[in-house]
Parts: C-alpha cells; sequence; structure tokens
C-alpha cells in the first residue's frame, strides 16, 4: 500500500441538468476551477442511454475488456468519484462509481464517457490539497489508473 497526506480545500456545489455529461461537466468545472485532485458524491437521475462498465473479461492476449452496460430506461442513481489530474497533460481526470436503479433493480458500475443527466443531477465537490498523486494510463485494464509516488 502506498498514501500521502493531504489537506481539505475548497467545497463546491453543482447541480447538473438535464441533458448534461457527468464526466465532461466534473471535468471542466474542475479544469476551470483550478481544481487538480478532489472527490466527489452525486445523487439524481441519468438518462436512457447512458452505459457503464460492470465488470471486465480477460482476452487471449492478456488484456481485459470492459463488459458495458446500457441503460434502457431513464433511473435514480447515486455515486462516488474522484478528481485527480493525468500524470502526461496535467488535467483533472475522473474515476466514478455508482448503482443505477429502477422499480427495485439496481446494477453497479464504472461511469466513463457516456452518462448523461435526466432531469438533474446535485454533486458535492470538495478539493484535496496536495501533490505527488496522478493519474497514468494502465495499458493492460485500458484505465488510467491512480498512482502515488513517494
Amino acid at each position: 500500500m502506498k498514501f500521502r497526506e493531504m489537506t481539505r480545500g475548497r467545497i463546491f456545489v453543482l447541480k447538473l441538468e438535464n441533458g448534461d455529461s457527468i464526466k465532461q461537466s466534473i471535468e471542466s468545472f474542475a479544469k476551470e476551477h483550478d481544481i487538480m485532485n478532489g472527490y466527489y458524491t452525486l445523487e439524481g437521475n441519468v438518462a436512457a442511454g447512458s452505459s457503464f462498465v460492470v465488470g471486465l473479461c480477460d482476452t487471449n492476449n492478456g488484456h481485459h475488456e470492459p463488459i458495458i452496460y446500457k441503460l434502457e430506461n431513464n433511473c435514480e442513481f447515486f455515486g462516488l468519484g474522484t478528481v485527480i489530474r493525468d500524470s502526461i497533460c496535467g488535467e483533472p481526470i475522473i474515476h466514478m462509481h455508482g448503482s443505477v436503479g429502477r422499480n427495485g433493480q439496481a446494477v453497479t458500475g464504472c461511469f466513463r464517457e457516456s452518462v448523461k443527466v435526466w432531469l438533474s443531477m446535485e454533486v458535492i465537490l470538495e478539493e484535496i490539497i496536495g501533490d505527488k498523486v496522478s493519474r497514468d494510463y494502465d495499458p493492460v485494464y485500458g484505465v488510467r489508473s491512480l498512482e502515488i509516488q513517494e
């Protein structure tokens, strides 16, 4: 295990609106407000057609392919995520997991590019002040994962 001690910074309350991309909205906001590290909670609704990763399957070449789940209906949503700067470009990049539910059924996964808000989404974003943490691309899993430098 690796770790870095960091401190709390500013806290923001955001309201995302119908049709907004969660990923694009949070990353753009973080960039505009110079938030390089942080974490957030979300609650609200996601739109039909949004998709997310619900697991990985192994391939013959040692890589892992994502299992994609696409929403057929608008759903209730609750999620948690982090904002960490990319090691190459320095831009804030999110990583978010959450659960969607509708009519007594729920699915949990990793929400990526194509998640859109239906009606509205409330976000509480807290900045984390510190250094020596970044997102680095992991070619085996095909994601940018958290790296902590010593």
